[in-house]
C-alpha cells in the first residue's frame, strides 16, 4: 500500500511537471507572438512617420525653392543691387538708427522711398530667409542638390 501510493505520487509529480512545461512552452510562444505583433506594429508605424516627413520636407524645400525663384526674379525690379541696400544698412546701423531692422516713424520719414517700400515687402513676407535677403547661387544649388539626393533615396525603396 505505501508503495502504491509512492507511485501514485510519483505519477503525478510527473504529470505535474509535464503540464508545467507545456505551460510555460505556450506562455513563450505567445509572448513572442505578441512581441513580433507589436514589433510589426511599430515598425510599420515607424515607416508610415518616415513617410510623412519626408514628404512635408519635400513641401517646404519645393516653397522654398519657388520663393528663392521669386526673389531672384524680382531681384532686378528694386533698382537698387543688394551690395548698395546692404551698405546702407550698414551705414545707418553705424550710426544707431536702425534697431533690429526696423526705423522709428520719424527715422522713416527721413528714409529714402525705394528702402522703405523693401521693408514693408519684407515684413510682408512670412520666411525668416526673406528677412536675411536672397541667397546665394551656392547656397541655391545646395538646396537643389539636396533635394535631388532627397527624391532620389524616396524612389530606391
Amino acid at each position: 500500500m505505501y508503495d502504491e501510493h509512492l507511485a501514485d505520487l510519483e505519477e503525478k509529480r510527473r504529470k505535474m511537471i509535464h503540464d508545467a512545461r507545456l505551460m510555460m512552452i505556450y506562455q513563450i510562444s505567445s509572448v513572442d507572438q505578441e512581441f513580433d505583433m507589436n514589433n510589426k506594429l511599430v515598425q510599420e508605424e515607424c515607416l508610415a512617420e518616415r513617410r510623412e516627413l519626408q514628404n512635408a520636407m519635400f513641401t517646404v524645400i519645393e516653397e522654398k525653392r519657388k520663393k528663392l525663384k521669386e526673389d531672384k526674379d524680382g531681384e532686378g525690379e528694386l533698382g537698387l543691387s543688394t551690395h548698395h541696400t546692404r551698405n546702407k544698412q550698414r551705414l545707418l546701423r553705424k550710426r544707431g538708427e536702425i534697431l533690429d531692422g526696423y526705423l522709428t516713424a520719424q527715422q522713416q520719414s527721413l528714409s529714402s522711398p525705394v528702402i522703405s517700400q523693401k521693408r514693408k515687402q519684407d515684413r510682408a513676407k512670412e520666411s525668416p530667409s526673406h528677412l536675411i535677403g536672397v541667397l546665394s547661387h551656392r547656397v541655391e544649388e545646395d538646396i537643389e542638390a539636396d533635394f535631388h539626393a532627397m527624391t532620389s533615396k524616396r524612389k530606391k525603396p
